[in-house]
């Protein structure tokens, strides 16, 4: 009897277990914050301490009604200034999302960071970031959710703590070098949006969602295809943005979210002007704080191809190459050539004498001559 006993016991402890593993719950105090490790994420957890009346530390960047919180807290070990970004989500709709950021101990609690920029009454997301500055010892920050909306639980779906990427503006933006092909480390960059904080709204996707930045310049030679191909993790929809211009004053060349999660984005840019710098914002096209956010970045001058149609051998154009010099002599001084072109490509100029014809071309298909 004492054996079966001990049986239903053992059942009814793993029954409770197995039915409050998956349930997280903020911390309802500094004390009692849950520590979430840099580089990583939680979720969901429900902020479900409606009955905290302090505000204290004061708040500074809303001016509504408090009505609950929870706490989390992590770690930044000692040595050189970190750019902390602590990133929000949650789906609850009659929520005002406020991420506070404090330093200190629980018992001498400072703010150093605040974001509620999001409107309420929606999902919505907020990142604050700060610097943690030079750290002699290993600091414990501490991390205040707070909803200011209704007066009930607020789900977050994650709350992400990650180092700020060097590139999160466009002033830091990483260098791509066009080439032929996509070449890692030059043409080709790995890239990630994790601690990323939005910077400008994208003309393709409405609002203003994490990004980071990229910048390449144009060849010396005229009229080349740019091809900008970004290749996104299995979660992230990923969207990008070409400016001209300068940071203070980007000028939109183009925006392209086509493509769904996960899928591939392929820009193709045409007529941009020599020797120019230009600008890429790559973002969160999505809702969320995706559960991947890395991706790569390529950008590559694939040959314009046109083939030469001729009495003798066809020519092409080599890659990264928008002109071609071509010694025709089959029919003597006084031939006169035509050159058509296929649709899609623009003759810039052209040159033709009995001897040399100079071809400058953009697009890419068939070029053809004909001798009358």
């Amino acid at each position: 009897m004492k054996k079966i006993t001990l049986l239903f016991s053992l059942i009814f402890i793993f029954i409770c277990i197995s039915n409050n593993g998956n349930a997280q719950v903020a911390g309802t105090s500094c004390d009692s914050a849950v520590n979430i490790p840099i580089g990583s994420c939680i979720g969901p957890i429900t902020i479900n301490d409606v009955s905290v009346a302090g505000t204290s530390p004061a708040v500074t960047c809303t001016g509504g009604v408090f009505r609950s919180e929870g706490w989390f807290s992590f770690t930044v070990p000692a040595g050189p200034s970190q750019n902390i970004t602590v990133s929000g989500y949650t789906s609850t709709t009659n929520a005002d999302l406020v991420i506070q950021i404090i330093s200190g101990t629980c018992a001498t609690e400072t703010q150093i960071a605040c974001a509620n920029g999001t409107v309420a009454g929606v999902a919505q997301s907020e990142q604050a970031t700060f610097a943690t500055g030079v750290l002699a010892a290993t600091t414990t920050f501490y991390i205040r959710i707070m909803n200011y909306g209704s007066a009930v639980p607020m789900v977050m779906d994650n709350i992400c703590v990650n180092n700020t990427p060097t590139n999160d503006d466009c002033n830091g933006a990483q260098i791509l070098t066009p080439a032929c092909t996509a070449v890692l480390g030059t043409s080709m960059l790995n890239g990630d949006i994790a601690g990323a904080t939005p910077s400008i709204s994208g003309t393709c996707v409405g609002g203003t969602t994490e990004d980071v930045w990229y910048s390449f310049t144009t060849n010396t030679t005229a009229a080349l295809p740019y091809v900008i191909t970004t290749v996104p993790s299995s979660s992230f929809n990923i969207g990008i943005e070409v400016y001209s211009g300068t940071c203070a004053t980007p000028i939109n060349v183009t925006c392209d979210d086509a493509t769904g999660t996960g899928g591939t984005e392929i820009t193709t840019l045409m007529g941009l002007a020599v020797s120019t710098q230009y600008w890429v914002r790559v973002f969160n096209a999505g809702v969320g704080i995706p559960a991947t956010t890395t991706f790569t970045i390529s950008i590559t001058t694939p040959s314009s191809a046109p083939t030469i149609a001729n009495v003798g051998p066809d020519i092409t154009l080599p890659c990264g190459s928008s002109m071609y010099s071509w010694i025709h002599t089959p029919y003597g001084p006084n031939a006169q050539y035509t050159w058509m072109v296929a649709t899609g490509e623009t003759i810039i100029a052209g040159a033709g004498t009995d001897s040399i014809a100079v071809i400058f071309v953009a697009g890419a298909g068939p070029l053809m001559n004909s001798v009358m």
